[in-house]
């Protein structure tokens, strides 16, 4: 099979089902906004992206405060992991998503909305980084299928890591196996190469070797990343090695991106600051290198669905958000709020402004400290 025909057999799963207590909300950790949207979303819209058009949700047992996300991504199963016991239960639980998929005796998993689909390959996504870079995403899938793997896993080189599993390897850099902070050793937290929560999977690999899971760590929980472990120690195979499982065999290999805040988790509300300061940062620069000026950049704030036309100039202080689209060769004054506008080509907008819903004629001049809609 190609690499292009298999990717058109492979479904993404999003883990969405953690609780994210350290939040200290109400909200479902992976509901609060990022850069104007749900981080969920984020990772869906990073799926879709990278060319993965299909994807499967797992939500814990309360699903209510996701009945808006989920009548926007209609056709999208949905799967419940009742027990919330791991990240390897709650794929386990996807299992209800994906036609043959082998059924754990332990997980609790069922079929919310939707319908099962067929799948040779699966991408499993945390539904807590909203940062996803698509481009590594579809370089990763891509090597993946083009090396026939049967399951890889995405690391990333984390300069100061604090929170992730960490990439062992044995004295060759052969893939060992991934130990989770709360259970390394002072050495193996020393390790830089961290594990992104991202991986590929063969189904058929992946489903027998979540039957074997064991919660053997201090959590009690059924670990997802112990499923590489168990296919290396099986035949004593490592990175690029083919490990038996039963009369089969599993290549087992790890991909490397220096792209590591891309990949960064959210567990509370500093994270949260930090990955959304970056996410606007990327799409600032990206914006100045598509022909847009901004005075002080920094200053700014500008959400996901935005958009901006080449020749515009935006100053200091500035709110863009919603699906506010600013045509060409407009001037965004200091202090502007925007949110969910049109302003046409060579409009002019006084500082101060605030405009919630309008559309601003094409070279038209709105007064400063103008506060429209709302």
């Amino acid at each position: 099979m190609t690499a292009m025909g298999a990717q058109g057999t492979m479904i993404g799963v999003i883990l969405a089902a953690g609780k994210g207590t350290r939040m200290k909300s109400n909200l479902p950790k992976v509901l609060h906004p990022v850069a104007g949207r749900p981080m969920v979303a984020h990772v869906i819209d990073a799926l879709s992206l990278a060319g993965i058009d299909r994807a499967c949700l797992v939500l814990g047992p309360h699903t209510d405060p996701f009945e808006e996300l989920l009548r926007s991504h209609s056709g999208m199963p949905v799967c419940i992991q009742g027990k919330q016991m791991g990240t390897g239960d709650a794929v386990a639980a996807a299992a209800a998503a994906i036609k043959g998929a082998k059924v754990t005796d332990y997980t609790s998993g069922s079929l919310f909305r939707g319908e099962p689909q067929a799948a040779e390959y699966v991408l499993i996504c945390a539904g807590d980084t909203p940062a996803l870079d698509p481009l590594v995403l579809k370089d990763f899938v891509h090597q993946g299928l083009t090396q026939a793997v049967d399951l890889s896993v995405l690391a990333m080189d984390v300069p100061q890591p604090f929170g992730y599993g960490r990439i062992i390897c044995d004295d060759r850099g052969q893939f060992l196996r991934i130990v989770e902070e709360r259970d390394a050793s002072e050495a193996q937290r020393r390790i830089t190469v961290c594990n992104s929560g991202v991986i590929l999977a063969r189904v058929a690999v992946l489903f027998e070797l979540l039957a074997d899971l064991e919660p053997g760590n201090s959590q009690g929980e059924y670990y997802l990343t112990d499923t590489l472990g168990l296919a290396v120690a099986r035949k004593g195979g490592g990175t690029g090695a083919k490990a038996g499982i039963g009369d089969d065999s599993t290549r087992v290999t790890v991909y490397v991106t220096a792209d590591w805040q891309g990949f960064s988790g959210i567990n509370d509300r500093s994270q949260l600051a930090s990955v959304e300061a970056a996410m606007v940062e990327k799409k600032i620069k990206a914006l100045m290198r598509d022909g847009v000026s901004f005075v002080l950049p920094a200053t700014t704030y500008v959400e996901m669905g935005v958009r901006v036309d080449p020749e515009s100039r935006i100053g200091p202080h500035v709110s863009l958000a919603g699906v506010t689209a600013v045509g060409y060769g407009c001037r965004i004054e200091e202090r502007v709020s925007l949110r969910d506008c049109t302003i046409g080509d060579g409009a002019v907008i006084g500082s101060g402004s605030v405009l919630i819903g309008q559309n601003i004629a094409k070279g038209a001049r709105v007064a400063a400290l103008s506060k429209i809609g709302g």
